[in-house]
C-alpha cells in the first residue's frame, strides 16, 4: 500500500457516462493540485481541467473531485492530476481495497459501480455491516470445524447464484423461422435491438444485447442472444448461420427454445428442446391467434407468448430468474462476490483447526 506522502487518484465512479463522476485523491498534499486549502468536511466550488467541479476534503488526507461525467472530462482531470505528480491506482487492485477499507468494505466499494441493477447495489451494500460480515462472525463462534466447513461449502454453492447479479446471464432464443424471436428478443429488452419481418429467415446470424430480467422482487442483467431460424435448407448462407445458432445455443446458460404457436413444432425444433432439455424453457408464441395447442402438452410446462402484446413476457423472466437459483434473494444474505473471498472461503472449507479458521476469517472480512 502507498505511503500517504504518495500522491495517488483512482475514480470511483463507473467508467463509462454518467451525469456525474468523482475522482478520489490520497496523500499528504491531496489539496496541493488544486490550489485551495480547506479542512476536512468543507467543499469548494473550483475549475478544474475545463471543468466546474466540487471539491470536498473528507479527511487530511483524502479528497473527492466531483465532475462532470462525460468521458473526455473525466479523461482530462486524470490527466492533469497525473502532470500534477499524481500516481494512478488501478481499480481491483489490492492497494485500491486497502485504501477503500480493506477486506469485504473495500471490495463493495470497488464492485458497486459497477452493478446495474437494484438488487446487486443493496445486496452488496449490505455485505459491509451485514451479509458476508456477519456470515464470518457467525462462523467463527461455530462450535466445531467441521460446522464451519459445512457453512461454507453452503456459502459458495450459493455464491454461484448470486453472482449472477453482475454476471450477465447468456439467455438464446432459438427456434424455427417466423416463430417470432426477434420480436421476442425486442420485447424483452424494451427497444427495437433485432429486424423482425413476417419473411422468414430475416435473422441470419446471431445477435446479442444486455437486459433486466425482473420477477418483480429480483433484477438481473441478462446477456439475449437472438438467432437465426433452424430448419432443413439448402441455402448455404442460412445453413452457416444455424450452424452458429447452434454454438450459440451450447454456450448459453439458459436456452428459450421458441415455439410457432400455430403449428406443432417439426422434428429440428422437438431435436432442439430435446438436446438443451437440462437448460431449456419451452415457449409458444402467437398465443394471442385462436388455435387449438394440444400438441404442446407433450413438451411439459409451455410458456405462452404474444410479444407484441407483452403477453407471458414476465412469467418468461421468473421463470429463467428461478432457474438460476434467483427466484428470491434475501436483503442481506452472505455473498462471497470477489475471487479473493471465494479462495479465503474455499481454504476455511477444507481446515480442520478452529484457530486456522479464525486467522482466515479474519483476513477474509478485514484483509
Amino acid at each position: 500500500m502507498a505511503s500517504m506522502s504518495d500522491l495517488c487518484i483512482m475514480q470511483l465512479t463507473a467508467p463509462s457516462m454518467g451525469a456525474i463522476a468523482v475522482i478520489g485523491v490520497w496523500g499528504d498534499a491531496a489539496l496541493r493540485p488544486f490550489g485551495v486549502s480547506l479542512r476536512p468536511g468543507q467543499r469548494k466550488r473550483i475549475r478544474f481541467a475545463d471543468d466546474d467541479a466540487l471539491l470536498v476534503c473528507v479527511k487530511d488526507d483524502y479528497t473527492e473531485l466531483h465532475l462532470h461525467g462525460g468521458l473526455a472530462v473525466v479523461a482530462g482531470a486524470m490527466r492533469a492530476l497525473q502532470a500534477a505528480g499524481a500516481r494512478v491506482i488501478p481499480v481491483n487492485s489490492a492497494e485500491a481495497v486497502q485504501l477503500l477499507g480493506g477486506g469485504v468494505r473495500g471490495e463493495v466499494a470497488i464492485a458497486l459501480p459497477g452493478t446495474v441493477t437494484r438488487t446487486a447495489a443493496l445486496l452488496l451494500a449490505a455485505q459491509t455491516t451485514g451479509g458476508l460480515s456477519r456470515w464470518c462472525e457467525t462462523a467463527t463462534a461455530l462450535p466445531s470445524a467441521w460446522h464451519v466447513q459445512c457453512a461454507a461449502q453452503a456459502l459458495l454453492t450459493r455464491s454461484e447464484d448470486l453472482n449472477w447479479l453482475i454476471e450477465p446471464t447468456r439467455v438464446a432464443i432459438i427456434g424455427e423461422p417466423n416463430a417470432g424471436k426477434s420480436t421476442l428478443a425486442n420485447a424483452l429488452l424494451g427497444r427495437d435491438a433485432s429486424i423482425t419481418s413476417p419473411i422468414a429467415g430475416t435473422t441470419r446470424d446471431w445477435v446479442d444485447h444486455i437486459g433486466i430480467f425482473s420477477n418483480g422482487l429480483v433484477e438481473a442483467p441478462v446477456c439475449l442472444v437472438d438467432t437465426a431460424g433452424v430448419r432443413s435448407t439448402d441455402d448455404h448462407l442460412e445453413a452457416a448461420s444455424i450452424v452458429r445458432t447452434h454454438a450459440q445455443a451450447r454456450e448459453a446458460d439458459v436456452v428459450i427454445v421458441l415455439l410457432d404457436g400455430t403449428h406443432a413444432p417439426p422434428a429440428e425444433i422437438v431435436d432442439l428442446i430435446e438436446t438443451h432439455a437440462d437448460r431449456a424453457i419451452v415457449a409458444a408464441s402467437k398465443c394471442d391467434v385462436a388455435g387449438d395447442r394440444v400438441w404442446a402438452k407433450q413438451f411439459g410446462p409451455v410458456v405462452e407468448i404474444a410479444a407484441t402484446q407483452h403477453r407471458g413476457l414476465e412469467q418468461l423472466c421468473a421463470i429463467t430468474l428461478e432457474r438460476l437459483g434467483l427466484a428470491a434473494v434475501a436483503a442481506d444474505e452472505p455473498w462471497a462476490f470477489t475471487l479473493r473471498q471465494r479462495q479465503l472461503i474455499e481454504q476455511v472449507a477444507v481446515t480442520d483447526n478452529l484457530a486456522d479458521i479464525g486467522r482466515l476469517l479474519k483476513v477474509l472480512q478485514h484483509g
